[in-house]
């Protein structure tokens, strides 16, 4: 895993996350693509003067003429490109406001940028592109053995060709245009068809599987007795004391070197004697707050054991820790003293919720109020909100039918947890809020649905489960790249390879050992 993949481990990422993610980089992704655009433009003018008689030629091939092989299926470069534009836009989207820090700039040629010492960002993408593509035809190849019939592939290719006249619209060019710069320089909607009704296959499978294979209750409930730390919390009180050193020397300095050079800017570094005498003070005024620590300390409700400093976490979540328990704990690299007491250590039962919800930008607090008049002349039902979701202000959905399930009280704003969690919120219940600066919500409110932590390991353990499940059935499946398109498999192909001859010699260096040493025993 790449350094820059940063994942919170405790996170749950659901729909909404994914929306808010998507819409903070409308504004990124919009600059690329035009940026993009202007690139691409220059590219084709380049071809079509040095390759104008070839290029019937060359569009053939490309339509038609095998690129690489993947568990037995032969892919062109317009579906290998697909795949691999679809991967590197989401990336982009995911990481967009830190891919300068990564260093990847999409406005040159990522083939000449390097990712590490041996790969290009393009090796990079390319390595994820046949990854994807291995599991995508395990998992096809498993739907088909098992008779599996999708739902809707046609729906799925009219939201395609929806979403793509709309994306080419917002960013100002045509349908054909935009899918060349989005999905590489041959693609159309007829060529594109295909592969999306395949990964609308794929993807209605994987989900069956997904819920075939979730794990059931008593392991949820197993896995949670197994890791109480990573989902208890805590309350206590506490009052931090912090050593006063000296900044200039005292008696207990140490003794000066005249002969060094001196800073007249750097700061005092007290000696150790110094720095233990102001621990040694700060120490007894901790132990005398001990009796006050619950009228004057401050309470902290809720701590997880992960967001608490090492010097205190432990003791805290300490299996044999009661109420009312107090003790100073030293923190020597912070030169301070934490005053605790310990009031309870609990499981948050706080049920998570599933509403449909649409969402507006912050000028258009009018239009969220008009979706709730809307609504109520069409009958105010859950219905109704559904059929405003995907219909009128499909646009402004955060899901299908505007469903958004398991919506956590961490991280929300203040606004929404009020009402979202309100003792008194019950189903069926609408309303437009408007939160400052990210935009206006209409809410309806469907149910209560588990605890965070309960569907924190739901979706750990389900990812783990499905990983090794994709594993499985990937593990036979091949890549042929007869012709060398993609410099990556090469690269890999050669650090295996000299890793291999690497074990060998390490394996002939210890057998001669052994040999020598039993020559020298008889």
């Amino acid at each position: 895993m790449s350094n820059e993949e940063n994942v919170t481990k405790d996170k749950v990422v659901t729909k909404y996350d994914r929306k808010m993610e998507r819409r903070q980089q409308e504004k990124i992704r919009e600059s690329r693509e035009k940026k993009a655009g202007t690139i691409f433009g220059v590219v084709v003018l380049v071809a079509l003067v040095c390759f104008v008689l070839s290029f019937p030629i060359r569009t053939y091939l490309t339509l038609h003429q095998t690129y690489v092989t993947i568990g037995g299926e032969k892919l062109t470069k317009v579906e290998y490109d697909y795949n691999f534009y679809s991967l590197m836009n989401n990336y982009v989207n995911q990481y967009g406001t830190y891919l300068t820090y990564m260093g990847l700039d999409l406005s040159a040629d990522i083939s000449t940028q390097a990712y590490s010492s041996t790969m290009t960002w393009k090796d990079y993408f390319d390595e994820m592109t046949i990854e994807s593509i291995k599991k995508n035809k395990a998992l096809k190849q498993e739907a088909e053995k098992a008779s599996f019939v999708a739902s809707d592939l046609e729906k799925s290719v009219s939201d395609f060709e929806t979403e793509v006249k709309k994306a080419a619209n917002e960013a100002g060019t045509n349908v054909g245009s935009y899918l060349k710069q989005a999905y590489g320089p041959y693609a159309t909607l007829k060529r594109l068809t295909p592969f999306v009704k395949d990964m609308a296959y794929i993807g209605e499978y994987y989900t069956q599987v997904s819920d075939e294979k979730a794990p059931t209750a008593d392991e949820i409930s197993a896995y949670y007795a197994e890791h109480t730390n990573d989902y208890d919390c805590v309350d206590y009180y506490v009052q931090v004391v912090a050593a006063e050193l000296p900044t200039e020397p005292t008696e207990l300095a140490d003794p000066v070197d005249e002969t060094a050079e001196k800073d007249a800017d750097a700061e005092y570094e007290p000696s150790e004697a110094e720095i233990e005498k102001a621990m040694s003070d700060a120490k007894e005024i901790a132990n005398a707050k001990l009796a006050t620590n619950k009228s004057e300390g401050t309470l902290k409700e809720g701590v997880k054991y992960s967001s608490l400093s090492s010097v205190i976490s432990d003791w805290l979540f300490d299996s044999s820790r009661k109420a009312n328990n107090q003790a100073v704990l030293e923190d020597s690299t912070g030169h301070q003293y934490y005053v605790v007491t310990f009031v309870k250590r609990y499981r948050d039962e706080t049920p998570s919720v599933d509403v449909r919800a649409m969402m507006t930008s912050t000028d258009k607090e009018d239009t969220a109020a008009a979706m709730v008049e809307e609504w109520k002349a069409n009958g105010a039902t859950e219905e109704a909100f559904i059929a405003l979701c995907d219909g009128k202000y499909s646009d402004y959905s955060l899901g299908e039918g505007g469903l958004v399930e398991g919506v956590c009280k961490s991280g929300l704003q203040d606004t929404l947890v009020d009402w979202l969690f309100s003792a008194d919120r019950k189903a069926g219940d609408v309303e437009a809020i408007s939160v400052e600066s990210l935009g206006n919500y209409v809410f309806y409110y469907v149910a209560q649905n588990q605890p965070e932590w309960y569907l924190k390991i739901e979706s750990s353990l389900l990812s783990t489960i499905m990983d090794e499940y994709l594993d499985e059935i990937t593990e036979n499946i091949t890549v042929s790249d007869p012709s060398h398109n993609i410099d990556v498999l090469e690269i890999r192909a050669s650090e295996e390879a000299s890793i291999e001859a690497s074990k060998a010699a390490e394996a002939e260096a210890a057998s001669n050992e052994s040999s020598e040493a039993e020559s020298t025993q008889e």
